[in-house]
Order: structure tokens, then sequence, then C-alpha cells
């Protein structure tokens, strides 16, 4: 099963895995589910969206629809990292076949949240701009939430690719739980 937000991207999804189940939902709501997960997974940055005044509660929310022994992945920037800047640009991603180029920041940095700008240009023009809030947590935080709601540490990497975790440098962070 995936869940996402967005309409189009669910859709999409939809017509690609048909074997798959998709609904559009946002982390918040996952007590909304039924049944039981042998893994689950968030990637992207995604979990950073939501306010650490709710984690606990996803958590909980989250170790009840996974199986003892179920696996948990959670993937994030290395805010470790990223707390220590006042701002931080990402390099440009060009998109393959076109002269546009998608540009990601984050103007304001605190302990409390992050500014998340997008934009999607195509030379000096701005095709798309976007804003959010994010909500970052230092990987000694994800880990002590996780403890108390019932997850055990497997692995904390700075990629997918088995990169060692180093909270000194801009990488990603990825956590492998175990649902105890």
């Amino acid at each position: 099963m995936g869940i996402d937000l967005d309409q189009w991207m669910v859709e999409r999804a939809k017509r690609k895995y048909l074997a798959s189940e998709f609904r559009v939902l946002g982390a918040e709501e996952i007590g909304s589910l039924t049944g039981s997960f042998g893994a689950a997974y968030c990637i992207g940055n995604v979990a950073s969206h939501l306010k650490p005044h709710r984690l606990p509660d996803f958590l909980q929310e989250l170790r009840e629809l996974l199986t003892p022994g179920a696996t948990w992945v959670i993937q994030t920037v290395n805010w470790d990292f990223v707390l220590t800047q006042g701002s931080y640009e990402f390099p440009g991603v060009p998109v393959e076949g076109t002269d546009l180029v998608f540009e990601r920041s984050y103007p304001e940095i605190s302990e409390e949240r992050v500014l998340f700008r997008t934009r999607l240009r195509e030379g000096d023009r701005s095709v798309f701009e976007g804003e959010t809030t994010l909500f970052p947590l230092r990987s000694q935080d994800y880990a002590g939430s996780h403890a108390q709601a019932g997850f055990e540490l497997l692995e904390h990497k700075g990629s997918f690719e088995g990169a060692a975790f180093d909270p000194g440098i801009m990488s990603g962070s990825v956590l492998v739980f175990r649902r105890t």
C-alpha cells in the first residue's frame, strides 16, 4: 500500500502498479488504516513535514499497524548538519532533455523549523515556486522517540548506498528500525 497527499501522484501510481493499493492520505491520518504490514518506509524528507508534537502519536499508530519484528525505514536530510547552518542551498538539478532546473533551498533554519523553498526555472524565468515549513529533528531525537514508541534502531546510514552517517556533512540520514 502506498499513501501520498497528492491525488495526481496516487492516480499515477495506481495506473503503473495495478496489483497495489494506493490512497490519498497524510501521515497524520495513518491511524485510519486497517490491517497489518510487515514493513513500512518514509523517504524523501517527508517525515520532516510532521510536527514534532505529533511524532509520538504517529509512531504509536504506525507500531499498531506493523507486525512484531517488522522493519520501518525513515529517510530525511542530515538535520544534524543542516541545523548548524544559517541557510542552505542545494545544487540545482537539471531536468534531463529540457532547459529546466529544479532548485531547493533552506533560506531560514532554526531548531524549531526550517523554511523550504523550491523553484523550477527555465533560464531566468520561474515556471513554479513553492514554500513550506519543515520540522527538523536531530538523529538522536528520532532514535529516542522511536525507542520510547517500541522500535529498536538497527542501522543509521548516510545514504541508501550504505555510506556511513556523519553528522558533520550534508548527506542523507537513513534510519532502519525494527518494531519490538
